[in-house]
């Protein structure tokens, strides 16, 4: 992988005072119902959107969709953080993305 410049319209993963949020400045950030399939047109659909969404709103499998200024759509599955105590903080998540979905690539 080669590096890239930092963009507003990334996804970042942010943990402090005894609580991690995923969030973004600039792209568009929604929490998928349970009961969605994860899909192209589930995220094309989705109009409530979130500058932030607290891993505690997430359960295990939860999913969550990205929609960047630039037209990519991506779905990303939550699958875990790390465990309490852990040196490091991080997450582990199924990233699909759809570049150019909304047209605009």
């Amino acid at each position: 992988m080669e590096p890239v410049e930092y963009s507003k319209d990334d996804l970042f993963y942010s943990c402090g005072f005894g609580s991690c949020d995923f969030a973004t400045f600039s792209a568009k950030l929604a929490r998928l119902d349970s009961g969605s399939d994860g899909s192209l047109q589930a995220c094309r659909q989705e109009t409530r959107f979130a500058t932030r969404i607290p891993v505690e709103a997430l359960s295990k499998g939860g999913r969550m969709c990205v929609r960047t200024n630039k037209g990519s759509i991506a779905v990303i599955t939550y699958k875990g953080s790390s465990p309490k105590g852990d040196p490091s903080t991080y997450a582990i998540l199924d990233v699909t993305v759809w570049r150019g979905a909304d047209g605009k690539d």
